[in-house]
């Protein structure tokens, strides 16, 4: 009996393994050439609760975001996309076959002339915004932890919302969305879709 058991146990662990490599390869041939994907985890700050993805692609361009969440709802397969790999959270639930799409390497950030307004990457930091706004001259209010995605912490995480109104800041002027396998530019008074 325990023969059979280790055996099952054997199949399903080569069946998993199959089934990444499967994934792995699926999405090489559909993210452009300086996107990689990899089986390995970056390091995270911390283990707890971390997604156990079976797959991570560290994308470089937005495009490349849309065919990743295509190929994922396709197959059923569950995909989380992050920036900054700080964060809590017991929903991270990849399971054994989840992608994680590393969206980092989105971390462009640039100040307007007039130091009103900026246009920042999902992967920014929030070292890279307010380095960016130190280098335009201008300020910006921000958590105090570097490290995190500046996205987050600019919507309300790490210093809270009643600070932003006090100081006039927008909480969304523009974002752009990937969902459904379209590019979306989105702000207070138009959308397009791509």
């Amino acid at each position: 009996m325990k023969f059979l058991s280790l055996l099952s146990f054997v199949t399903a662990v080569s069946a998993l393994v199959v089934r990444q490599d499967t994934v792995a390869a699926d999405l090489k041939k559909l993210v452009s050439t300086p996107s990689s994907v990899s089986v390995e985890i970056r390091a995270r700050w911390s283990d707890y609760n971390a997604p156990l993805p079976a797959v991570v692609v560290s994308v470089q361009a937005e495009k490349d975001i849309a065919a990743i969440v295509n190929y994922c709802t396709k197959a059923g397969i569950p995909f989380l996309a992050q920036n900054g790999g700080v964060g809590w959270a017991k929903t991270f639930n990849l399971g054994q076959w989840g992608v994680l799409i590393d969206i980092a390497a989105l971390n462009m950030v640039t100040v307007a002339a007039d130091k009103k307004t900026a246009t920042i990457g999902g992967g920014a930091s929030v070292s890279e915004v307010v380095a960016a706004a130190n280098a335009a001259g201008a300020l910006v209010i921000t958590g105090n932890c570097n490290c995190v995605g500046a996205l987050g912490a600019l919507l309300g995480g790490g210093y809270g919302m009643p600070l932003s109104s006090a100081f006039k800041f927008t909480k969304l002027i523009q974002t752009q969305a990937t969902s459904w396998a379209k590019s979306v530019s989105a702000s207070t008074t138009s959308s397009q879709c791509e």
